[in-house]
């Protein structure tokens, strides 16, 4: 019997304690103080169906139950395993005591499992998802002490899909083994002692986590602005030493890894990629700013079309050609782009398993086939209007909402290939110039160059080109030569970009449109003329790409030279003959 109130009350076989948490005189009371969680405390509220406490992992011991509950495997998902699916409870002879026969609805599946050698877990994931291949018999083989060819290259297969780990499998040392990477051990039981140190430092504990979801890097470490990833304002403490599913064989969070990924993955979980707080994949917070509040909104059942880029799973999807469908991710898993997302495990190992991209269409309509690998990127740094939208414009009372136009940001692939892609608004009888140099290296060959002196704060999959007072010039040696900064020609191009757009600035202001301090959504207002519109576009589509001094500085300054001198004839510009005007 569990106590109710101040009744004993049976709790008989069949009755599941998730119908009851929350009731008045519930037979459990499950804990939301702070210290028992890693990860935010915000998200320690309540999940969809207000049961249980939403964290990223437990923290202390005789949590597995609170763990379960936010997995796939819950009493209330379709895949529910109750905790004796896993374990014998009366086998103390078995290391956790762990099932050694795992049955379904009765019927045994697999016998002699473990879960060091992957065969707990397969026993009912065979058959399914990236282990379609494989059957219970190629399980019940492994279980028996064989090795079958299928189950090896199935488990191969799911961790170059999504984790690119293009590396020979080693089950003793957990490389390739379930419980390594999906049930990290973050929880702490009364034995713990501090010299439990992980590969990066980490104080692993010695329970593992039962959420069953992969707890990456980049919600233990610090970004630009000194705050967790993964944390609300009254959370800095508890992540700072969260152990997670990398940091067992790599140093995901500190600097000096020389091992097999170390510097891949201490980049990427710094990178906005990996940040789901940041304004570019997680939602619309300012990265100086975050609110965890707005983390999500982009997400939401309205806006369908921000899901091919600003979530990894529709990504991939886009690239199958299928529509995009408005879902909200609860915070807890954490939405952002991971290593499946640009890499796929059918992909060439020569090209390091990217996925291969045969032409990137802008909006436009034109299309480009060069790149090489960089094509991952340019699909979502292409902008998402162009000319075309801008004179398909239609006011409304006699002002054009610049919603309808917005190119959006950091249209990097746009700018860089310049009319060859027409992402800005190119007006009639003017010529615009293809920076070619830049496109051969591309994004790749520059964002992910290694930074100067190994500083891993730079390049990478970090794709950071700046980091403090350092630069990532890595890619310009090969044609500018040793040098220190972007200003590789000595002729302040960022300079003239900059006093460009002050002059549109400017020249708007006086036509009355209203530019936003800061500049940010909805960015115009009173825009009562398709010149001004025009304008407008382009001020956005240049002030959008903060690297388009070197992505295509002449592209960028002779749309902002044409906007400003569309509006007044007389603008008077110094080095107006640069741009051949």
């Amino acid at each position: 019997a569990l106590l109710s109130g101040s009744a004993a009350i049976p709790f008989l076989p069949g009755n599941n304690l998730l119908n009851d948490l929350g009731a008045a005189g519930a037979f459990v009371t499950l804990t939301t103080t702070a210290s028992s969680f890693w990860g935010s405390v915000h998200f320690a509220a309540a999940d969809v169906n207000s049961k249980f406490p939403l964290y990223t992992a437990s923290k202390s011991h005789h949590q597995q139950y609170m763990d379960i509950g936010q997995g796939p495997h819950a009493a209330d998902k379709p895949y529910d395993v109750p905790c004796f699916g896993c374990h014998s409870p009366h086998s103390a002879a078995n290391r956790h005591m762990v099932a050694t026969t795992v049955k379904e609805g009765g019927v045994t599946k697999v016998t002699g499992t473990k879960e060091e050698n992957d065969t707990l877990c397969l026993a009912c994931h065979a058959t399914f998802g990236d282990f379609s291949g494989i059957t219970t018999a190629d399980v019940q083989a492994v279980a028996d002490g064989g090795s079958t060819t299928a189950v090896r290259a199935a488990i191969l297969s799911h961790m170059i899909r999504r984790a690119n780990m293009d590396v020979p499998i080693d089950l003793p040392n957990g490389v390739g083994r379930c419980t390594a990477c999906h049930m990290p051990k973050t929880a702490r039981s009364a034995a713990y002692t501090s010299s439990f140190l992980d590969a990066d430092g980490k104080q692993r504990g010695d329970i593992r986590s039962h959420t069953m979801k992969v707890v990456l890097p980049n919600t233990s470490v610090r970004d630009v602005t000194s705050t967790f990833f993964n944390t609300s304002a009254i959370d800095n403490g508890v992540a700072a030493s969260m152990p997670t599913a990398c940091s067992a064989c790599h140093k995901a969070t500190t600097t000096g890894g020389t091992g097999a990924g170390d510097y891949e993955i201490y980049g990427w979980a710094r990178s906005g990629h990996a940040d789901y707080l940041d304004n570019g994949v997680g939602g619309y917070g300012d990265r100086r700013n975050r609110n965890d509040n707005t983390a999500e909104q982009y997400n939401s059942a309205s806006n369908a079309a921000c899901v091919p880029c600003h979530t990894g799973e529709g990504y991939v999807a886009a690239l199958a050609g299928e529509a995009p469908t408005a879902h909200f991710i609860p915070p807890t898993e954490k939405n952002f782009l991971n290593c499946a997302t640009c890499h796929d495990s059918s992909a060439p190992a020569a090209k390091r398993h990217v996925r291969q991209i045969d032409a990137v269409v802008f909006p436009s309509g034109l299309s480009v086939t060069t790149g090489g690998n960089s094509k991952v990127c340019f699909t979502c740094h292409a902008g998402r209007k162009s000319k075309a939208s801008v004179d398909a414009a239609v006011p409304a009372s006699g002002v054009y909402d610049f919603g309808d136009v917005d190119p959006h940001l950091l249209p990097a692939a746009a700018i860089l290939y310049g009319p060859q892609a027409q992402g800005g608004y190119e007006y009639s009888g003017k010529s615009y110039f293809p920076l070619v140099f830049h496109a051969v290296p591309s994004c790749a060959g520059c964002h992910m160059a290694a930074g100067p002196s190994g500083n891993r704060d730079l390049g990478g999959h970090s794709l950071a080109m700046t980091a403090g007072s350092d630069r990532n010039t890595t890619g310009c040696t090969p044609c500018h030569g040793t040098v220190t900064n972007f200003n590789v020609l000595g002729n302040d191009r960022q300079g003239t970009l900059t006093s460009l757009r002050n002059l549109l600035a400017a020249t708007l202001a006086a036509k009355g449109v209203l530019v936003s301090d800061p500049f940010v959504s909805p960015y115009f207002d009173n825009i009562t003329t398709a010149a001004q519109l025009r304008a407008s576009y382009n001020y956005k589509f240049v002030s959008s790409d903060p690297g388009a001094h070197v992505h295509n500085w002449w592209y960028a300054a002779q749309l902002l030279y044409d906007s400003a001198n569309d509006l007044d004839n007389t603008v008077d510009f110094p080095g107006k003959a640069d741009f051949f005007r």
